[in-house]
């Protein structure tokens, strides 16, 4: 098994994938926060075997890869801090503000039905209950961008396990195309709906930015095509998912 440790962060921190388009000062809170995952993760694992501080990294270059705001990058590095501290909402919200610490709390909702979809992707009338779930999973988050996170780490669990025993990918791979990719492909929808909103001759020219907290990627160009390639396709089969 391969980890990513503190001597890995420098490294990473210069990583023009994982850095693309940002400012330097959000390149310096960049890998501000990497040393921060990585004290916090250290080597501990996810419940799939992978480490905590390799997934967040995975995770934060998918996101990086839909080109979206360094906000999000952040979030996705630190997606897991508040399981394993008791007040890291409150921790992420002084070192890298109110944004970062909403996205991740929204993450945090979302992996709280983790048990939910799982069983709903697996049952009988799954495909009734999967489009219920979706809707529901949609009505639950402010921000597209927790979405998009989840995606992205969904996307990230996917590669890891391609590389491990086959006991509990099918399962996570059902779920997946029953629940994610569909997901996947209405919040392509969604973020083009924003993004052409955005470009309407009849919208102020010189309209208010949204607050940071409630913005969509549309701003950062988010492709439709980069949103789904954020799930795997339905041709793909079980096992070769994972």
């Amino acid at each position: 098994m391969v980890s990513s440790t503190r001597s890995d962060v420098a490294g990473i921190g210069e990583s023009d994938a994982l850095n693309a388009g940002l400012s330097g000062d959000e390149r310096r809170t960049l890998a501000r926060a990497l040393d921060f995952a990585a004290s916090v993760y250290g080597e501990k694992p996810l419940g799939t075997g992978e480490p905590a501080y390799g997934h967040a990294i995975g995770l934060a270059r998918n996101v990086a890869e839909l080109r979206l705001d360094a906000d999000a990058r952040v979030a996705g590095l630190l997606f897991s801090v508040p399981e394993y501290l008791s007040d890291g909402e409150e921790k992420l919200a002084a070192s890298f503000g109110a944004a970062v610490a909403s996205l991740v709390a929204g993450i945090s909702r979302l992996n709280s039905l983790r048990v939910i979809t799982r069983t709903v992707a697996m049952g009988k009338d799954s495909q009734s209950q999967a489009e219920v779930l979706r809707k529901m999973l949609l009505a639950m988050v402010e921000d597209i961008r927790v979405v998009l996170l989840r995606l992205a780490s969904r996307t990230q669990t996917l590669r890891w396990l391609s590389r491990g025993p086959e006991a509990g990918r099918r399962e996570l791979a059902r779920e997946t195309l029953d629940i994610y990719a569909p997901l996947a492909s209405r919040t392509a929808a969604a973020s083009a709906s924003a993004q052409s909103s955005m470009r309407s001759p009849s919208s102020p020219t010189s309209s208010p930015a949204p607050e940071s907290g409630a913005r969509s990627p549309a701003g950062r160009s988010t492709s439709t095509a980069s949103i789904r390639r954020c799930a795997p396709s339905r041709s793909i089969s079980p096992r070769s998912t994972t």
